[in-house]
């Protein structure tokens, strides 16, 4: 009969220590002076309110697909000796951006994963395909290596995680950030309100059709502001404890604390973002959305990020558009029917400029009045052009005093008292974003699904997919159980103005981080996935005899003793190959020895209880295991044919291959690497 060890120090049992749960608002003290954030499920619609499909996303990974839509071809330049940038398209699932380029700077010798280049970063939870550039110096073999090399590596090292796809293209440079034009989303929406699939289609292409002639607001999705507003707030509360510093030395100080930090600067990104959504709503509510209005500040939709809006005038006039004395056009004319066509625009005959500069968008704005009144209009009824929105920030540009446009943005910028000179002081640059997003230019397509339907649409860089979908569902978007942990994750952070008590703010935080209990997922829960995803599986009592012959196996639980996060791996290997912790620790990457997870570990990150049912589907839990659990499996378990009666709680066993036991945990959330020693 064969037996199964499962292994971990005998540390006495502790109960989860109880934790304050995730509230819509952060912060200590008086959150009255924020009441006008709203959160995203607050926001307006403007399609009706009465007609939705309701659902949810994101129940599993193969229900969010996100393809970027790649940057420009690369030069095909390689250096002497080979020296070149490998751009590589890799499909991968339950990983963020910043764990994949952490994992192919380890491949290639590189400490920090700033040395991988990338577009963007996209979400955890999907299947995602997205361009990584490499360089092709390998530290660790003190050479250059071939892409035929690196591919190896990366399919060797990281087992199903990370698929490389398509042929691999060499570049003198590294990728950069907004180098892409956008992504393509294929998502499933289930669980809807409508049974009836057909009917539920139809409503969502009524819907189709109402945003078809009003245009869909481009928001900032929930993902921006972590829980609710409360990313929005810190962002504030930051700006506020700059400006309210007195002496010089403490506002160097805390400014150098702010730039220096990329979480810090997301949260100012975040409370810029907040008041772009304010602005937007409240276009909404004025009925001003479907429309151009007098000041606003134009954009071509389809162009490079770097463009020039049109500063537009509903009091142009079409006399101004007169032909020359030699009978050809004006510029600006030739100007406006490009813009009516949909090409894009750089208007050369603008008098005055003046230059914005923001991490995620650029924008040139222009002064001009030439722009054929009637074709602007036709451009932006066409999705072609559309109004743009403050991102605050010391260079934003403004639309004309006494307009309408001008007017609603001083409505929201009343309820922000940040000066122009903080903005200066941190970086903060601001820039125009897009208000408006056309239908017409996302290639739309809806779809039945056997879990409800499926929607397939592009976006431009910058924009939400969630945003756009809450149109159709009218439901929160907002996953309790979902932890972010892409673009905009948010892990608490204070803000050092040089006065703080340390000591009270890591009690605070710790406080504050806890995480959701978590339990094990229940054995007729992974059945079902074993039964749809095609897998051949048998279950047995565990005093039962297995049939046939199977290949014994053994799990350690290991914890790494270094780094602020302490990583937990469940590692598995066979019996008849021991391997030992160092070997464990070596091949893991670990400088110091790990050690075996006790059972605080076990209840903390896996739901377990005792040893005893401590199991390799104990990382299969709900809500999933964080980022810091992963597994390792030995590539012997991987080659061998015959089915593992793998343990499941203290009374079962599951029969199943070493191979779909590592697909249906990467299909669960669970980050899976197979290691050869």
């Amino acid at each position: 009969m064969m037996t199964d060890s499962s292994t971990s120090s005998k540390a006495t049992s502790s109960k989860a220590t109880s934790t304050t749960p995730h509230t819509n608002n952060w912060s200590h003290g008086d959150l009255s002076q924020y009441s006008h954030f709203i959160s995203v499920d607050d926001l307006p619609y403007v399609s009706a309110t009465d007609m939705s499909i309701g659902g949810s996303i994101k129940r599993h990974p193969s229900w969010f697909k996100v393809t970027e839509i790649g940057p420009p071809p690369p030069d095909g330049v390689v250096g002497k000796k080979g020296a070149c940038h490998h751009w590589l398209v890799i499909q991968r699932a339950n990983m963020n951006t910043k764990d994949v380029q952490k994992l192919l700077a380890s491949l290639v010798g590189y400490p920090e994963a700033k040395e991988i280049g990338v577009c963007g970063l996209k979400d955890k939870h999907a299947i995602t395909v997205q361009t990584f550039s490499i360089p092709s110096f390998s530290r660790s073999l003190a050479r250059h290596v071939t892409s035929a090399e690196l591919i190896e590596k990366i399919h060797q090292h990281t087992g199903s995680n990370l698929t490389v796809i398509g042929t691999p293209q060499v570049s003198s440079k590294k990728l950069r950030r907004n180098q892409h034009l956008g992504n393509r989303f294929e998502i499933v929406v289930g669980s809807l309100s409508i049974v009836n699939s057909k009917k539920a289609l139809e409503v969502a292409c009524n819907i189709q059709d109402q945003l078809l002639v009003t245009g869909c607001p481009n928001f900032y999705g929930e993902q921006r502001f972590s829980r609710g507003t409360s990313a929005a707030i810190r962002g504030q509360r930051i700006l506020e404890r700059v400006e309210s510093s007195k002496s010089g030395s403490t506002r160097k100080r805390l400014r150098s604390s702010v730039v220096r930090s990329s979480h810090k600067m997301l949260m100012l990104s975040a409370h810029s973002a907040m008041y772009f959504n304010l602005w937007l709503a409240n276009r909404i509510r004025k009925c001003s959305f479907d429309k151009l209005l007098d000041g606003d500040l134009i954009l071509d939709t389809t162009g490079p990020t770097n463009v020039r809006s049109q500063r537009y005038s509903a009091s142009s006039s079409l006399d101004e558009e007169k032909e020359r004395p030699d009978g050809k056009k004006n510029e600006t004319e030739g100007t406006a029917e490009k813009i009516a066509e949909g090409h894009d625009v750089l208007n050369s005959t603008t008098t005055t400029t003046t230059t914005t500069n923001n991490n995620n968008n650029n924008s040139n704005t222009s002064s001009t009045s030439q722009l054929d009144h009637r074709k602007i209009v036709s451009g932006f009824e066409n999705g072609v052009l559309s109004f743009t929105g403050p991102m605050y920030g010391s260079r934003m540009d403004l639309p004309a005093e006494n307009t309408e446009a001008r007017a609603i943005e001083d409505e929201v910028a009343a309820l922000s008292k940040t000066n122009e000179s903080t903005y200066r002081m941190l970086n903060v640059y601001g820039c125009r974003r897009i208000g408006r997003l056309s239908i017409a230019q996302m290639n739309l397509n809806i779809a039945e699904h056997k879990e409800g339907l499926v929607f397939s649409f592009s976006l431009p860089k910058g924009s939400y997919a969630t945003a756009f979908l809450r149109e159709f569902m009218k439901v929160s978007m907002s996953n309790k159980d979902d932890k972010y942990d892409g673009e905009d994750s948010d892990e608490e952070e204070e803000v050092d103005d040089g006065t703080t008590d340390h000591a009270s703010s890591r009690k605070r935080k710790k406080a504050r981080s806890g995480d959701i209990p978590r339990v094990p997922l229940a054995l007729e829960s992974i059945v079902t996935t074993l039964n749809e995803l095609g897998m051949e599986h048998t279950i047995q009592k565990i005093n039962t005899q297995p049939a046939g012959t199977v290949p014994k196996y053994k799990m350690l639980l290991l914890r790494s003793t270094r780094g602020k996060v302490r990583k937990i791996t469940c590692v598995l290997f066979l019996t008849a190959n021991p391997r030992t912790i160092k070997e464990w620790t070596a091949v893991l990457g670990e400088k110091k020895t790990c050690r075996l997870a006790n059972t605080k570990d076990m209840e903390k990150h896996l739901g377990c209880s005792s040893v005893e049912e401590l199991c390799p589907f104990s990382v299969l839990t709900s809500p999933a295991v964080p980022s810091h659990v992963t597994v390792a499996i030995d590539s012997l378990m991987i080659e061998e044919t015959a089915p593992f009666a793998f343990k499941y709680g203290k009374l079962s066993r599951i029969g199943l291959s070493a191979g779909d036991f590592v697909s249906i945990a990467t299909q669960c959330g669970v980050s899976v690497n197979t290691v050869t020693f």
